[in-house]
């Protein structure tokens, strides 16, 4: 992680509030519109677990984000992936994505190791 952030200058850190319109920029850009999330679903998800919300910034601009929300279930379901249990034991990440000209750079791989050390604990499933 950091070789990236000295490559990028980048920084790894929570999304915040004012973050949310790039993050559902973000969203829009990398699924197709039947799989992204609308930016209504992301700011529910923000709202229950912001907490679960990590990005990436360089030079004051979120360029990827990793998001999430927890259940009790081992696996993501239809049902789990609407709702948040905020003391779940599994973590669901709904969303890792990079901005176009950022892509094949290795921020998501770099970003989910470091995500992955942060998410761990001793109340989340591995």
């Amino acid at each position: 992680m950091e070789s990236l952030q000295r490559e990028f200058n980048g920084i790894v850190g929570p999304i915040t509030q004012a973050n949310m319109e790039a993050v559902c920029q973000i969203e829009q850009e990398c699924f197709p519109s039947d799989e992204a999330a609308s930016p209504e679903q992301l700011m529910n998800r923000f709202e229950v677990a912001s907490e679960l919300f990590l990005g990436y910034e360089v030079h004051g601009n979120i360029i990827a984000f990793i998001c999430g929300t927890r259940c009790n279930d081992e696996l993501l379901t239809a049902q789990s992936i609407h709702e948040h249990v905020a003391d779940g034991k599994t973590l669901c990440i709904h969303s890792v994505c990079v901005t176009g000209n950022f892509r094949r750079k290795g921020q998501q791989s770099n970003g989910l190791r470091s995500d992955s050390e942060t998410y761990q604990g001793p109340s989340i499933n591995k």
